[in-house]
């Protein structure tokens, strides 16, 4: 493991009209970040309003949080969301993505690129009151 922390934010949906199969994407990206970051790193799952369930290792790599009704911020508030977290956890890269895709080994080497290259990274957060 390296000294730096990594943050996945994933935002995630589980229902059986708009996204059956969110809980096995979920899943699938777990287990894909556990496999190939060699990097120490927390998981935060941020639940656009599932109509199910959403499962998750209960090891101490994953922090849970729901949002009740995402009408009121959007994907966009979920991401948020979870770039707060990771913020308030002292993260030193936060990376926010929907829970369909899946990291292989190249992850480190991006992160690696990061570290070397990257001086400030800016990217946009909406300034809203109910973002947690």
């Amino acid at each position: 493991m390296y000294s730096k922390s990594v943050g996945f934010g994933i935002t995630a949906h589980y229902s059986d009209l708009l996204r059956p199969e969110g809980n096995d994407f979920l899943q699938d990206q777990i287990f894909s970040i556990k496999e190939n970051c060699k990097y120490n790193y927390k998981i935060y799952i941020i639940d656009n309003q599932s109509e199910h369930e959403l499962n998750y290792p209960d090891d101490g790599t994953c922090v849970y949080h729901r949002v009740d009704d995402q009408m009121k911020t959007g994907v966009t508030g979920a991401w948020n969301t979870a770039l707060n977290l990771m913020y308030k956890d002292d993260c030193d890269i936060m990376l926010g993505h929907s829970d369909d895709i899946w990291f292989d080994d190249t992850i480190d080497y991006f992160i690696d690129h990061i570290l070397r290259i990257v001086k400030v990274l800016i990217g946009f957060m909406h300034q809203c009151p109910w973002v947690y």
